[in-house]
């Protein structure tokens, strides 16, 4: 914190305890934005004007995990139509998706991806990093029908 002395047009100087706040590196934010928009986020989510609101907080919560029951409800309502799009756009008929997320515990206290949470690996006190995996069947070395992710 530091106390900062304005300028005020005619008035006295304002007299301000500042408080210095990190935010993301803009590479962080550059990343998750252009994500959003080569899947079209927006035009998913909502067909009304609000929806730069709602990309904004979703981009929040990817940068800043944080319980936002209000997001994840309006998300949840939405969320069938969102994947029945999603598959649309990006599966072939009846081809299959394959997800995995997982984490990793961070021995270090600098990496800016990581945060506290629940941790799987029973490390109690470690910052973590959690990260996951799509691919499509076509990606697999076996068929579509018989497809087990390797």
């Amino acid at each position: 914190m530091y106390i900062a002395t304005v300028p005020n047009r005619n008035s006295p100087p304002a007299i301000l305890l500042r408080e210095v706040v990190a935010s993301p590196h803009h590479g962080h934010v550059q990343a998750v934005l252009r994500a959003l928009q080569r899947l079209d986020f927006a035009k998913l989510i909502a067909s009304r004007p609000s929806r730069e609101r709602v990309v904004a907080m979703v981009v929040a919560r990817l940068l800043e995990p944080d319980s936002k029951r209000a997001t994840t409800r309006w998300l949840l309502e939405r969320q069938a139509r969102i994947e029945k799009q999603l598959a649309a756009r990006h599966l072939d008929n009846d081809a299959m998706a394959l997800y995995d997320l997982s984490s990793s515990y961070v021995e270090g206290t600098t990496c800016p991806l990581a945060a506290f949470g629940h941790n799987r690996d029973g490390k109690k006190g470690k910052r973590q990093i959690n990260y996951g995996l799509l691919a499509r069947a076509s990606f697999c070395a076996c068929s579509p029908t018989t497809c087990n992710g390797t």
